[in-house]
């Protein structure tokens, strides 16, 4: 944590606070969803479960380490960070009007560590226990004191009322997953038809509404999610007028797609808002958890064969810059495709010199060498040192065993990226199916760590801190529905993970990231696609938005309507909740 800058003032500097109340926001969803607890891992969850809740303290989004009063409303640290406290604000209370207490903190920690997904437990694996002090007053004790992060990390606790789950003495969170969702925050669940809609209703109880962290959100009074089968649907849904705004992912939908009648009578309009969030790592996840995969010369090879050039040129209209690293555009990354490791960084690796791959410490990583054919010829001769074997035009790996994968997708979306990385993999004699799942299936598929490939990202806070164990520790590997989708197992990853907990100072922190990142990116455990520096956003002329957008999101919440007198639509559907 850091000082915040806003601790003074009446409102964010990207909110309206005269933004008028009321009219809807209509907004989508994708495949389905057929659960109403967002804090499991069974089932679909639905689209704006969020919105029904808070957690005990928030983030701005135009800083990357403050922190400020939500449901609590002072923190104190423990000198030796050994624990912190909490006071709540006496004035937050559930939408059914029962105020928040210490006892539905500890409920909200000791339930989802125990009945939500296992992200909740791992994310909290350092927090010992939470110990009620009195009404108002809770503390939570760590298991380490060299994890400065903790108290950071335990302020994005959601918290869930104890006296609507606990039932004679039971605790009934997640036994349906159907169960109407009850929370603090600014939306209630209105009603819903599954697989198809959802209405949120302004939250009549609302009590930090006037808080300055909110002044200026949540504008709308209703907030509507229509399902959509697939996201080319969406987008003719968007240009029929189905709902208000998108945040367009796809460069080749920003280039062509808007087009047709609705754009001429301008009722919509494009933003390219620049941002200052580092970059995902996107690209073509490989499971090492599969035979084929543990071989990092195969997963080198793989890599070598995606031509970004053509793609860039051919897909995206060349609006997208080569991700080389796994904390792009921030000041974490270690640069490992153009330099040596050196300084600090240096230092930090040193050590486990002996665990690194031969040439980590005098050569470049290499995603790629500059000509398809010049990439392709590289990999055919690192395959065949490796004692792999072509026999009529299939590749077959040292032990025998043919070479062909699984790319598993979610969306037809990606086949045009897919599609054509496997015809040079196919120059090379390896096979790359693509198979087309729905949503739901994906999901459990992905949970169940059921694939070859996929394409997937991950994200990147500001400030990287424990979460990297979840993405890239050797425990989160076998976490059924972790975010470890490679299935990295890397000592050297793994110490520095710990080193990372352990220390405040900046500048080791930024040193660390930098070292695991180049360790990482050693590992040729991703096929790294591409990132662009704007958010690309389709705003309905029904929506108007402030002056200043913030630097590290885009909340619609933050949005109100231009009509906010309209009356709303009861929607028309059979099976309504």
């Amino acid at each position: 944590m850091q000082k915040a800058k806003h601790v003074h003032a009446k409102y964010f500097p990207y909110a309206n606070p005269n933004a008028p109340k009321g009219g809807t926001l209509k907004s989508y969803g994708l495949g389905g969803f057929d659960s109403l607890n967002m804090f499991v891992l069974k089932g679909n969850g639905a689209s704006g479960l969020n919105l029904i809740y808070e957690t005990l303290m928030t983030q701005s989004l135009d800083e990357p380490y403050a922190i400020y009063p939500l449901i609590a409303k002072e923190v104190s640290i423990a000198s030796d960070y050994s624990g912190v406290r909490f006071k709540l604000d006496p004035r937050a209370k559930f939408s059914d009007g029962v105020p928040i207490t210490s006892a539905d903190v500890k409920f909200s920690f000791d339930t989802l560590i125990s009945k939500g997904s296992p992200a909740y437990a791992r994310y909290y694996a350092s927090i010992e226990k939470a110990v009620i002090i009195n009404k108002y007053e809770i503390e939570f004790l760590f298991k380490t004191t060299k994890n400065i992060e903790l108290p950071l990390i335990i302020t994005t606790l959601p918290i869930i009322p104890k006296h609507y789950y606990m039932k004679d003495g039971v605790n009934t969170f997640g036994d349906s997953n159907l169960t109407m969702p009850l929370g603090s925050g600014p939306y209630i669940l209105k009603s819903y038809s599954l697989n198809k809609k959802l209405v949120y209703e302004k939250n009549p109880n609302y009590w930090s509404g006037n808080l300055p962290i909110n002044k200026g959100s949540y504008n709308f009074k209703y907030v509507v999610f229509d399902y959509y089968k697939d996201d080319s649907i969406a987008l003719q849904g968007f240009l029929s007028g189905n709902y208000d705004y998108r945040v367009e992912s796809s460069a080749k939908n920003w280039a062509l797609g808007y087009k047709g009648k609705s754009l001429k009578e301008k009722k919509f309009r494009m933003l390219e808002i620049r941002h200052s969030l580092g970059a995902s790592m996107q690209g073509f996840f490989m499971n090492t958890r599969k035979p084929l995969l543990k071989d990092i010369v195969l997963r080198k090879a793989l890599t070598l064969a995606f031509d970004f050039k053509w793609s860039n040129e051919n897909l995206f209209f060349s609006q997208y810059v080569r991700t080389k690293s796994y904390f792009e555009n921030s000041i974490y990354s270690s640069h490992a495709t153009s330099t040596l490791p050196s300084g600090e960084e240096l230092k930090l690796l040193l050590p486990y010199k002996n665990e690194l791959p031969k040439g980590f410490f005098t050569k470049e990583v290499v995603l790629s060498l500059g000509k398809r054919r010049a990439s392709l010829l590289a990999a055919q001769k690192m395959l065949h040192d490796a004692g792999y074997k072509v026999k009529d035009n299939q590749l077959y790996a040292p032990d025998g065993q043919k070479v062909e994968l699984t790319m598993l997708l979610d969306s037809q979306l990606f086949e045009r990226v897919v599609l054509p990385y496997a015809q040079n993999l196919r120059i090379l004699g390896i096979k790359l199916n693509v198979r087309v799942v729905d949503e739901a299936q994906y999901q459990n598929l992905l949970n169940a760590f059921e694939y070859d490939m996929i394409v997937s990202n991950i994200w990147q806070s500001p400030y990287p801190g424990s979460e990297q164990s979840y993405y890239f520790g050797s425990e989160s590997a076998d976490i059924k529905g972790s975010s470890n989708y490679s299935g990295i197992k890397d000592k050297v990853v793994d110490a520095l993970i710990k080193k990372l907990d352990e220390t405040s100072n900046q500048d080791l922190r930024i040193d660390i990231l930098r070292a695991m990142d180049r360790v990482l990116m050693w590992g040729y455990y991703v096929v790294p696609h591409y990132y662009g520096p704007f958010f690309r956003i389709a705003i309905s002329n029904n929506i108007k938005t402030p002056k200043v957008f913030p630097k590290y999101g885009v909340s619609p919440y933050l949005w109100w309507s231009a009509h906010p007198k309209e009356k709303f639509e009861e929607p028309d559907y059979e099976e309504t909740k």
